[in-house]
């Protein structure tokens, strides 16, 4: 069965069809199936078939040889992501010439169908070894979640003989298109984590943050910079809590299941020790200065009622401690030795005074039993002011404690369920995670009022500050996510991409940004955004996180409610490069048809065109202006009006003189008057 199907005039680009179909049998076709990829096409019967995960391969039969096999059609499957067909076709054949000896593209076809979808389609030509002379012809759709691309290569001298079988295979594939299936949209304003994120630690010497994950049992090694994760550090099991020592370079990371401490060194992110300590150990404190040692772990053993402390130097427990009952949370002042257990059952905080004996060891001493609110889940302390602040998770209060009288002067109503505690020194505030209210509370550490509570994605859970960008990160238990916070203002990361590299930059609200770079904006910022091509290099869409479909206009606006990324795809316009030998017939009908036809009007069509090209320079100029003007505004209403009252009266003078269209007057005069207004 032969379809009629025409890929170009052969007679155009290769002369008359010199061969026939007689090398296969009977013409028979046989019907391939694959219901893996919903993929069916005729094919001929004595043709063989391979296939692999993403790809099946048709061969054609060398002559007289049953059992060997020549290149045929080549169908290759994979998932489209989010960029339009044209990009992957300009992306491919870029590749193509830097791959291929002699590449030549002779034909191309942008309004080609495959199984009645939308394709592109190419004939080219390339040597092997600067001898053997190929054509080649290649196919893309983008049919549903995938795109197919369609390969038929072989030596020059046989492609016309196998063309007609080939565009008969094509013409009888047919697609059925695997619908294209969106995850569930949620509030996940944070980077995406392992399972179950249950405790966070910074390094404030080297600007990364430690989160454990309870249920993968590892740790995530995040570059504060650029909030991605560097690496995943295997630990224990339902690995609990983390604390890292700068000045070591060691963290130490309580694993709840195993009834160990693991001891990672922080310059190859490996566990060099597994220390055991009491049953259930919950969370961990480190004491960096202690004399006498390296360090002075403290580990709250929930089921055993005691504090584990661990000889940083040797890496052994050198005492256990006795305090309340089911210890959940350590905190420790390392100016006067002192030691803050909250104990969740008898609703109690044990304050312990401890110091080093050279002959004795560890001394400590139980000063007192402070009553706090019911079921105490987390605890901080703030040096510089003295306050102990304790999270009640059943009675949604936060107790303050004078750390000179050891007496509870405030209690603060806070959200529900409040776990998470985190003091932020630097500008003494107090940060509550509110794991069934989806909110974190901000308390004034100067009146102990709650000044703010932020809505942020589900199950916050734990909490820490990152003195070096003065960020407080957030754990979300059930939602896998680590969310910031920038004082009161939730903040996400957005990464900006050129595809490819070095074909352009993108500004953003008046900022510059080249491929790689990261910024963090407040939750729901909205970007207005200009893609800008390099030399050599056409706009062709935007793709990304960001982005709900692929937006072809290089000027247009995102809305950040998400940790994501931006990309402006860029394009080399495709150049076309016929054979010698067809430049002769072409010139015949350019001399007597094309040219005469086109004389009329090409002078002035590529007049137009060239100043249709300043034009849209001159828009992108006057949208910079804006934009710095724009930067600028909250630090200098004043100087910001008046400038934009002259960038005004330059784009009048511009669209009056011919030098920017009307449309694109209406664009910069619509972006005057939007922060014109604001500045009002």
């Amino acid at each position: 069965m032969i379809f009629s199907f025409v890929v170009v005039t052969s007679s155009q680009l290769y002369g008359q069809q010199s061969a026939s179909l007689n090398q296969f049998p009977n013409n028979g076709y046989v019907q391939y199936e694959n219901p893996k990829h919903r993929i069916s096409l005729l094919y001929p019967s004595n043709w063989n078939v391979t296939e692999s995960d993403n790809a099946i391969n048709f061969s054609s039969p060398i002559e007289g040889k049953s059992d060997l096999f020549r290149e045929g059609l080549l169908i290759e499957i994979l998932r489209s992501g989010n960029i339009p067909l044209n990009e992957k076709v300009s992306l491919d054949i870029i590749a193509l010439k830097q791959t291929l000896e002699n590449f030549a593209l002779i034909y191309s076809d942008a309004n080609f169908r495959v199984s009645n979808y939308p394709a592109y389609m190419i004939i080219y030509s390339y040597t092997l070894n600067n001898a053997t002379k190929y054509d080649a012809m290649k196919i893309w759709a983008v049919i549903g979640r995938n795109t197919y691309t369609i390969s038929y290569s072989t030596e020059s001298d046989n492609f016309q003989s196998y063309l007609p079988l080939i565009q008969s295979m094509i013409a009888s594939l047919r697609v059925e298109p695997t619908e294209v299936i969106r995850e569930p949209v949620q509030n996940t304003a944070g980077l995406r984590l392992r399972n179950n994120p249950y405790s966070i630690a910074v390094d404030s010497s080297t600007n990364r943050i430690y989160v454990t994950n309870l249920r993968s049992n590892t740790v995530s090694l995040i570059d504060g910079q650029k909030d991605n994760i560097i690496t995943d550090i295997k630990v224990g099991t339902f690995p609990s809590a983390i604390d890292v020592n700068p000045d070591s370079d060691r963290l130490f990371v309580a694993n709840r299941d195993s009834d160990t401490v693991s001891v990672i060194d922080g310059s190859t992110n490996t566990v060099i020790a597994n220390i055991p300590v009491g049953t259930r150990p919950l969370d961990l404190v480190i004491d960096p200065a202690e004399e006498g040692v390296n360090t002075l772990i403290f580990v709250s053993n929930s089921n055993s009622d005691t504090v584990s402390v661990i000889d940083g130097s040797t890496n052994t427990v050198i005492a256990n401690i006795q305090v309340g009952e089911e210890p959940v949370d350590l905190a420790v002042n390392a100016i006067t030795n002192r030691l803050y257990v909250a104990n969740s059952q008898n609703n109690t905080v044990s304050v312990i005074d401890y110091y080093l004996s050279k002959n004795e060891g560890l001394k400590n001493e139980t000063v007192t039993r402070i009553g706090v609110g019911d079921e105490p889940a987390s605890i901080d302390f703030n040096p510089i002011t003295n306050r102990v602040y304790v999270s009640n998770s059943n009675s949604d209060t936060v107790s303050v404690i004078d750390g000179s009288t050891n007496t509870v002067i405030a209690n603060i109503p806070v959200g529900t369920s409040p776990y998470g505690v985190e003091v932020n020194a630097d500008d003494n505030l107090i940060y509550i995670a509110n794991y069934l209210s989806d909110t974190v509370s901000v308390i004034d550490g100067s009146t102990y009022e709650v000044i703010d509570s932020i809505n942020v994605s589900r199950f916050p859970f734990a909490l820490s500050y990152n003195p070096i960008n003065k960020l407080t990160y957030v754990a979300h238990l059930s939602q896998n996510t680590l969310s910031m916070i920038n004082k009161t203002e939730p903040v996400i990361g957005v990464t900006f991409e050129v595809n490819p590299a070095d074909s352009g930059y993108i500004n953003c609200n008046g900022k510059e940004f080249l491929n790689g770079d990261y910024f963090r904006y407040n939750i729901n910022t909205t970007l207005d955004c200009l893609a800008v091509p390099n030399a050599g290099f056409s706009f062709s869409s935007w793709s990304g996180d960001l982005t709900i479909r692929p937006i072809t206009s290089s000027q247009t606006t995102f809305e950040v409610s998400k940790f994501g990324n931006v990309t402006a795809n860029y394009i080399v316009p495709i150049e076309f490069t016929l054979p010698r030998e067809y430049w002769d017939q072409l010139s015949v009908i350019l001399l007597s048809v094309i040219i005469p036809a086109i004389a009329s009007w090409s002078i002035p069509a590529i007049a137009g065109w060239l100043n249709a090209k300043r034009q849209r320079k001159r828009l992108r100029e006057y949208m910079t202006r804006i934009y710095e003007v724009i930067n600028i505004r909250t630090q200098d209403i004043a100087t910001s009006s008046e400038q934009l009252k002259e960038i005004k009266t330059d784009i009048e003078k511009a669209l009056a003189s011919g030098n920017i269209s009307e449309s694109q007057y209406d664009i910069l005069n619509r972006k005057i008057s939007e922060h014109s207004n604001q500045n009002e």
